[in-house]
């Protein structure tokens, strides 16, 4: 096991790098300015742990090969639960007694002490433990039976809702300071579902494995039934099949964060954040296959297209279940402008361009930049905008955003195909 996880943690000390040197950066302004107090210490933790490095590390399929090894799937599920639960909160918080040595000879007006540090680590360790407990039930690929899909479906929504957890914890404890009940019992809650992540972690492995470990008996399936399992299985494939799992997944993660945002009666911004996660969570489900994309017998121009569109779809499924939710909760209230929301689609376009052209690695600065980019846009300036300038921006934005798709679809050597054999 130990050897799975040192070569885990090699593979991505970079991010882990990258990301204690952000969460210092994060936690040096929230000192000064109390605006950056929604970026909160414990912020990054899903990031670090089972959303974009475990998630990530899983989807490429290295936990389904591990059969292979002399090794138990509960030794290789300790590993991920170690690397994906553990080693985050550590990380942030050291991040955090960094930051709060380099600010205190300035006389900062919050200065970090040890309530929130020991806040920070169990924040994070509860939150990161609930989400790999998710990870234990979210199967990958078509599942057979509307129960099945139905499981799969609202856990992949809350994997992908689980990516900005953080902000909702902090909106959470803002509503609820004081109310020690309701704290103590999503704590209890929280290390249920921690506890039971650890005791099922071998699932991560099992649900993933290229051979299914064989149970008490071999189940011999009838003509009839393999017949039909195969007519199930092909009813749907190529494209139309992408853009159904993507919508999938996209309608899960909006229909979870439309009912958090009408628990706590978010703003504006909310909304323009759920759209974003929305429109790029999903292309996790299709970068780790773009080189096999790539063989089809499409032209790289419909590729691009196809790929172009993928995002704007998923982005208008979001919009279409918040206007619905809007139009039956409370008519009117919708503190949006269609300018604005053009612009936020276009940001999410060039986002997922740039993931493909960078690789999957690349999503989760992906999402900074867009979640920095929508937090400026709230300033007077953007405000103050003409609905002219939010078409052109949106426009050139979404020019940029096709010509990086095709330029790395051609170019790329993430995906460029291996050359021809030539036979002698």
């Amino acid at each position: 096991m130990k050897h799975i996880l040192f070569d885990y943690l090699r593979r991505w000390g970079w991010f882990y790098v990258v990301g204690f040197i952000v969460a210092i950066g994060l936690n040096i302004p929230a000192s000064f300015f109390p605006p950056f107090g929604i970026f909160t210490p414990y912020f990054l933790a899903p990031m670090l742990g089972p959303v974009f490095v475990l998630g990530f590390d899983l989807m490429r399929g290295s936990a389904g090969v591990t059969v292979a090894l002399p090794v138990s799937a509960r030794n290789v599920g300790v590993g991920y639960w170690i690397v994906g639960v553990c080693v985050p909160p550590v990380l942030l918080s050291l991040a955090l007694i960094l930051a709060g040595i380099l600010v205190w000879p300035f006389n900062p007006p919050v200065t970090p002490g040890w309530e929130q540090f020991v806040l920070t680590f169990v924040i994070s360790l509860l939150t990161n433990g609930f989400i790999f407990f998710v990870l234990t039930i979210l199967r990958t690929g078509p599942q057979e039976g509307l129960w099945n899909n139905v499981v799969a479906g609202l856990a992949g929504a809350l994997w992908g809702v689980s990516a900005f957890s953080g902000m909702g914890i902090k909106l959470l404890l803002d509503s609820r300071k004081g109310d020690i009940v309701t704290m103590a019992g999503l704590v209890c809650v929280a290390l249920v579902f921690t506890i039971l992540g650890f005791l099922r972690c071998d699932e991560v492995v099992r649900l993933r494995a290229r051979t299914r470990f064989a149970h008490r008996g071999v189940v011999q399936k009838s003509p009839g039934t393999a017949a039909a399992t195969a007519r199930a299985e092909s009813r749907i494939t190529g494209f139309p099949y992408l853009f159904l799992e993507s919508i999938k997944f996209s309608l899960g993660m909006a229909l979870v964060l439309v009912l958090f945002g009408a628990l706590f009666r978010v703003n504006s911004i909310f909304i323009h954040y759920t759209l974003l996660i929305c429109a790029l969570l999903p292309s996790l489900r299709y970068l780790p296959g773009l080189r096999q994309l790539r063989a089809l017998p499409i032209s790289l121009d419909g590729l691009a297209f196809a790929l172009f569109l993928l995002p704007l779809v998923n982005f208008s499924v979001c919009l279409g279940v918040i206007l619905l939710a809007e139009a039956i909760a409370a008519p009117g209230t919708l503190n949006v402008t269609p300018a604005a929301l053009l612009l936020t689609g276009a940001i999410a376009s060039l986002g997922n361009a740039l993931t493909v052209r960078f690789g999957p690695k690349s999503l989760p600065f992906t999402f900074g930049i867009g979640i920095v980019v929508l937090f400026w846009l709230q300033v007077e300036f953007f405000t103050n905008l003409p609905v002219a300038g939010y078409w052109a921006l949106s426009g050139a934005l979404r020019i940029a955003a096709y010509g990086i798709l095709r330029l790395s679809l051609r170019s790329s050597r993430i995906y460029r195909l291996p050359a021809a054999a030539h036979g002698v």
